[in-house]
Parts: C-alpha cells; structure tokens; sequence
C-alpha cells in the first residue's frame, strides 16, 4: 500500500498537492484505510488497465482512475485559483512549530502534513508568511534548529512536478548541519533543482532572524512608495546601463514624500548590490501593508 508520502509524491501540481493534503487530513480513513487490503490491479493490459494516475490500484467503474486518485482529483477543484497565492514550507527541525495547528495561523494556514517528528508540509498564504515566521521565532527562539525551505507551487506545462520538488528539498536537508535555524527562500519551484545559481548570488539560505528582516524591510518599502514609484526604483537601480542616474535619482527624491525619502536614504538604497534588490523586489508580494 501506498503511504500518504507517496500519495503526495504523486501531486503534479499545485492544486493537486494541496487537494492531497486536504484528502490526507479529511477523508483519510474512507479512502486509504479501504486500500490496506486492496490487491493492486491486475498486469496492464488493454482491457484492464490500472488506474491512470497512481498506475497501481485498479480502476473504478466507468473511471480512469481508482478510489483514492478520484477523491484526491475532486478536491483539487476550485483550487486553481487559491493555489496563485500560497507558499510551500518544508521543514527539518528540532522540534515541530506549535503553531502549525494552532488557532493563530487558522486564517492563512490552507493544509499541514506532519510527516515525522521533525519533519513538516505546510501550504499557507503568502501574505501569512511574515506573521507565521514570527510567531516561530517569538515562541521558539533559539531552541529551534533546523531547516525551512520556502517555495510556491506550480502549475501544468512546467516539465517537472511538485513531488520531484520535495524529493528534491528533500534531498538539500543532508548538507545543513543542526546547529541553528535556517531559511531557504526559493522564488520558483524551479530553483530548487539548481541552488547554486542563487547561493553564489546570497539570494538563498538566510538564519531565521534574518529572513524575518527582509520581509520586514519589504513592508516598510511597500507602505512608504507607491505601486509605481516602487517600479520607478526598480528600473532605476536594476537597469544595465541606466543613464544619469544621480540626476533621476536627485528627481526622484525630490517628488516622493519625506518618509520614504528618509527611508531611502537611511538604506542607502542606491548603493545596495544588485542581488540585494533582488532579493527585495521578491519578497515584496510575500508581505501585506495592510495587516500586522
């Protein structure tokens, strides 16, 4: 029989892996529990094919797909559209969050799967990031130690899937020593296949405290600037080849109000490398103005 991890294993997609969770933690006991004592299909043949996701349990009638395979895919409905707006966190840790259940994080937490003592899956709005991190931080401290990978989810027609995403994150646990907490932010599902690109840049593994300021640096600049006077900057400072940039940078200080002017010039802004900005302008759709 198939363990959950292996069901999981089996998401493509982002909508998939969430409606898998979601299965795992509400109907777990009406679907998995019934395939204990099931055989699996027959040898395929053209006439008795197995199911076509999982390609181990026999179909149901009139279906493609078995009992579990079809409960799993009648959750990822409606899904679609959450799924743009959540972040994965996998963690190896010394001890499990005690929030990742908690009435606390309820409102933006979308499905947990603790996988052993120390290891966890858990999907939440970007937006929750921020407060989730800080509650880990406020109730743990320095007891926490360990690894948290951050990545969204994807969608179809990306050439991987999410299993081989995890399999992957996964596999990076073995290089980090249990020595402190640490944070690994990946802006694409993708980069988890190709670290290196984004260590070698500093864009990758951060200690927890560290992350937690990023983020926070990313609240200030989205309440003290506009919408485009943040693309303004961007296209200031990331440009190759910008021209006359102290003259339209003089300009730009000139129209902006004096809190974010005090702001860019507390930062030094201007002369921050660029994998700095980089690294902000990413974070930016993880963090809300709006809420604490």
């Amino acid at each position: 029989m198939l363990s959950p991890f292996d069901w999981i294993r089996r998401s493509t997609t982002g909508p998939e892996l969430l409606g898998t969770i979601l299965y795992l933690a509400g109907e777990r006991s009406e679907g998995l529990d019934a395939l204990k004592n099931e055989p699996p299909a027959p040898p395929f043949s053209a006439d008795r094919p197995p199911c076509e996701r999982c390609k181990i349990y026999r179909r149901q009638d009139e279906s493609s797909y078995c009992k579990t395979c079809s409960s799993i895919l009648d959750r990822t409905e409606g899904l679609g559209r959450i799924i743009r707006n959540v972040v994965c966190l996998w963690g190896l840790v010394s001890e499990l969050p005690w929030h990742l259940n908690n009435e606390i994080c309820k409102d933006f937490t979308k499905g947990v799967y603790i996988h052993d003592q120390n290891r966890f899956l858990l999907i939440i709005q970007r937006h929750g990031l921020r407060k989730w991190l800080e509650e880990l931080l406020l109730y743990h401290g320095s007891d926490i130690k360990g690894l948290i990978q951050i990545f969204p989810t994807k969608g179809p027609g990306h050439g991987t899937c999410m299993g081989d995403v995890l399999c992957k994150a996964i596999h990076h646990e073995a290089g980090f020593p249990m020595d402190m907490l640490r944070i690994r932010f990946y802006s694409s599902p993708l980069q988890i296949f190709k670290p290196h690109l984004r260590e070698r840049r500093g864009m990758l593994t951060f200690s927890g405290e560290d992350f937690l300021s990023v983020l926070n640096m990313g609240v200030t600049f989205r309440r003290n600037l506009r919408p485009d006077e943040q693309i303004e900057i961007r296209d200031m400072l990331l440009k190759p080849g910008h021209r006359n940039l102290h003259f339209q940078w003089g300009r730009l200080l000139g129209r902006i109000d004096h809190e974010a002017k005090d702001m860019l010039e507390a930062w030094s802004m201007r002369h921050w490398p660029r994998e700095r900005i980089f690294l902000l302008y990413e974070v930016l759709p993880y963090v809300d103005i709006f809420h604490d």
